[in-house]
Parts: structure tokens; C-alpha cells; sequence
């Protein structure tokens, strides 16, 4: 696997000369964007800039809890889409989040599979982290990343928005990401879920001081969420799905959030969701990226006509990824004359 950034800082001994520095793999062409000291509770972050439009850092919380975070920006999103949902951001923008193992806890797509190709071999990869200290990561991890969003820099970058470089990234980190590690520190009690459905899933937040048994079972759990547009072909809905890992104690081991080439799964409403009942791998399969041709994606190009797919084909392919953990090597779906309109059901 990837030796990852906190990995290279830990093994350099650079960590014991400064608490938070960032080391990227083209370190020459960094650019300092961010470094935040310890404050009150707050942790430490560093963030630097990297050729072709990447942010790559990490922080170290108070409780000497050490994470690291990576973007990468793809291609811009459809026109379609940005023309039917003004909330389309601007670019199909990647970020991750690693614990000081190099595991990514926490990926999310801005389009429908990994624009780095490294980050779906890595998200397959195998953890031994017990749940307590998962939890203790994505504390970690949401206090980063509301440290760079209180911090001066950002403040001012905000109100100068179309004149910072990193503007589509910070947006992600600050609207698609904080929310999602928020969720990532509920503790869960997983049930399938369709519209009408007698049994919602149930979401209770952990007690501060929760004592969590590690665990060797494990449940995958796949949610599609929806909003409706206007397509220049007429009325539709934009979907997108969040994958997820569980253990039995209801603490989720990894996230995947896609946002099938718009608006981010966990930024609209949930359709369905659909948990595995048998004992599944810790982690989840790698999601595909442009270049590998995997089964878990379309490798078509977005659009309406034949040999093209749309958000809710993505959506398909990765609820039904989820549900058998294997697919064809190509989808019919997504190269098929049909427009799929709508969102797919999760069953």
C-alpha cells in the first residue's frame, strides 16, 4: 500500500522537530496555503498547495491524535448538470481522509470513481483499528477541519471566493465533508430502509465516554440520496449513494461518498438504503477509478443519448456494487439507450 503522508513525516523524524509540517512527493512545488498553531482546544494544521490544483495536509488534535487529508481535482462537471442544479460545484474535487495508519476512513468522490487511481486500490486496503480509536480519529478529524474553516485565512479567502485557487476545494472540505465526518461519530443501529418503510434506521450519538469492544463483524450498508432538476430533456432527479462499513457495536468503520459528477450524496435526501445481513470484510471494495476499467463504475462519458449515463446510472452501479460485492465488467446500464430519469431503489 501507498506510504502515506503522516507515514513519511512519522518515519523522516521531522515530527519530532515540529509538530505539524507537511511533506508532499514533488515538495518543491508546494506552496504554503494554511498553518493554524495550537489555540485554546484547537489542533494543529498545515496545509500546502501542490501542482495541479491538489491540497495536501494534515493536524494534530490536543490529544496528539494525528490525520492527514488529501484532494485531487478532475474535470469540471457536466454542463447539464451545473445548468439543471445551480449547486453543481464548479469540479469533480476527491478528498480523503487518513488515520496515522495510512487507512482512508473517509473518501469522497466528486465524481463516480477515484481520479487518483491509487486511492481505490487504497480504500480496499485492511485496517486493524479498534473502534474507540476510530472514533477517536473522526473527533480528530472533524476538529481539523472546523479549525481551517475558524481560521483567519479562510475567513478572508471566503470573501474573496473566485479569487483563490483553492476556492473549489475548501468548499469541499467545509460543505461536503464536514458534514459527512459529523455523521461519521454516530454511533448506528442499521436496518434497511425504503420510502414508507416500518423500520428507519436508528442514529444515536455516542456518550462521551463510550467503551467499545473491537469486533470482527461487520455489515455493509448502502443509502441513495436524491433531489430533483430540471434536465434540459425535462424533469429528472440528480442521485448519488454514501457505502458504508459497520461494525456490530454500530460504529462506522469507512465512508465512501460519491457524488456522481454533482451535488454530494449527503447534501440531499435519502431515497433508501439497504444493509447486508451476512458478515462482510472490514473495508469495502474499491470503487473504480477512469483508468483501471473495474466493474464498480461507468466508464462512459455523461450524458443523454446512447453510449452515455447519468447520476442515476452511477447510482445503480454502486447500490448494486454494495449489495453483491462483485459486477460485470461492463454495465449495461450505463452505455444503454435508456435515460434513467429517476433515482434507483436501494432492494
Amino acid at each position: 500500500m501507498k506510504e502515506s503522508i503522516l507515514q513519511r513525516v512519522i518515519r523522516s523524524g521531522s515530527f519530532a522537530v515540529l509538530a505539524v509540517m507537511m511533506v508532499v512527493a514533488s515538495t518543491a512545488l508546494a506552496q504554503p496555503v494554511m498553518r493554524i498553531a495550537h489555540a485554546d482546544s484547537a489542533p494543529e494544521v498545515t496545509i500546502n498547495a501542490v501542482a495541479g490544483n491538489r491540497l495536501e495536509g494534515y493536524g494534530i488534535s490536543r490529544e496528539g491524535v494525528m490525520i492527514s487529508f488529501e484532494t485531487r481535482r478532475g474535470n469540471p462537471t457536466p454542463q447539464e448538470l451545473r445548468d439543471a442544479d445551480p449547486s453543481t460545484p464548479p469540479y469533480e474535487i476527491d478528498v480523503r481522509f487518513l488515520d496515522d495508519t495510512g487507512f482512508p476512513f473517509l473518501t469522497i468522490y466528486g465524481g463516480h470513481g477515484a481520479i487518483d487511481p491509487t486511492w481505490a486500490e487504497a480504500t480496499a486496503s485492511p485496517t486493524s483499528v479498534s473502534d474507540e480509536r476510530t472514533l477517536s480519529n473522526y473527533a480528530a478529524a472533524r476538529a481539523i477541519v472546523a479549525a481551517i474553516k475558524d481560521s483567519p485565512v479562510a475567513k478572508e479567502a471566503a470573501a474573496t471566493a473566485d479569487m483563490t485557487l483553492w476556492a473549489p476545494e475548501r468548499d469541499i472540505l467545509f460543505n461536503v465533508a464536514a458534514p459527512a465526518l459529523e455523521d461519521l461519530l454516530v454511533i448506528r443501529k442499521s436496518e434497511s430502509e425504503e420510502p414508507g418503510s416500518r423500520n428507519p434506521v436508528t442514529r444515536n450519538r455516542p456518550r462521551a465516554n463510550i467503551n467499545l469492544l473491537s469486533t470482527n463483524i461487520y455489515k455493509w450498508q448502502v443509502e441513495v440520496h436524491k433531489q430533483t432538476i430540471w434536465w434540459t430533456v425535462g424533469q429528472g432527479e440528480h442521485s448519488a449513494t454514501i457505502s458504508r462499513s459497520i461494525s456490530s457495536t454500530g460504529v462506522t468503520q469507512q465512508t465512501i461518498v460519491t457524488s456522481n459528477h454533482g451535488t454530494a450524496a449527503n447534501l440531499m435526501s435519502m431515497s433508501c438504503s439497504w444493509t447486508s445481513t451476512a458478515t462482510m470484510p472490514k473495508t469495502l471494495p474499491a470503487i473504480g477509478t477512469v483508468t483501471d476499467g473495474s466493474a464498480y463504475y461507468c466508464n462512459t462519458h455523461y450524458g443523454f443519448t446512447t453510449g452515455t449515463h447519468v447520476c442515476n446510472d452511477d447510482s445503480y452501479v454502486q447500490a448494486q456494487t454494495i449489495r453483491y460485492n462483485a459486477g460485470p465488467m461492463s454495465w449495461v446500464t450505463c452505455g444503454d439507450g435508456t435515460l434513467r430519469r429517476y433515482a434507483p431503489g436501494c432492494q
